[in-house]
């Protein structure tokens, strides 16, 4: 797995995509594309959570880091140093939340800027997100369409959200595709090929994952 960097330019802009990846998929390479097209961010790191006590894994977190192996080493070229994976959260069990998250990366990488990116379609959350307060000020969103999966593309802050720090990004394309619905149909014994590369479903039928709710 691309793991920490220790090269990191001065001034460096780094996008942070966090999540579960429970499991991962192309929607997640297809966030990071659109995120490093948009000019805003020079690299997207891809952060998976740990065993954190307000989530509940439908895997055990090793299978979670060796599925996003995987996706990273099949879908990712080799010379795309862009995208890199930071199990930052994984080695901080303190961290819980983006706000933590957020001043642990500036003290560890004083000299980069960092960005939370998200899809559209959880901009309406925002307040609810662990301090959120702290959130509006010290955190800046990159927002990534996604009208399909019920995100609001107008690129206008929706009422009550105008504190927090956000951008839009346009693109011609997007994806709907989540970890949930990609959940849903393995758990139905259904295809997700075209979802997710070959060697995260064989890994996932070796494993017996994702086959009941």
């Amino acid at each position: 797995m691309r793991g920490k960097r220790e090269d990191i330019s001065t001034g460096t802009r780094i996008g942070i995509a966090g999540g579960a990846f429970d499991p991962p998929h192309y929607g997640h390479l297809v966030l990071a594309s659109i995120a490093l097209n948009s000019g805003a961010i020079d690299e997207v790191w891809l952060v998976p959570s740990g065993n954190r006590p307000d989530k509940v894994y439908r895997v055990s977190l090793e299978e979670r880091l060796e599925l996003l192996r995987l996706l990273v080493e099949s879908g990712v070229p080799t010379d795309e140093r862009r995208v890199q994976v930071s199990l930052i959260e994984v080695e901080e069990p303190d961290i819980i939340g983006t706000v933590e998250l957020f001043r642990v990366l500036r003290v560890r990488h004083p000299g980069c800027t960092f960005r939370a990116i998200i899809g559209s379609d959880l901009v309406k959350d925002l307040p609810r997100w662990r301090h959120a307060e702290a959130l509006r000020k010290e955190v800046s969103f990159v927002v990534i369409p996604r009208p399909q999966a019920g995100g609001d593309n107008s690129k206008v802050a929706p009422k009550g959200l105008e504190e927090f720090q956000l951008e839009w990004v346009s693109s011609e394309f997007s994806s709907m595709v989540s970890s949930s619905i990609v959940r849903g149909v393995l758990e139905e014994g259904g295809s997700v090929m075209g979802l997710m590369p070959a060697t995260l479903i064989d890994f996932i039928k070796r494993r017996g994952l994702y086959t009941g709710r």
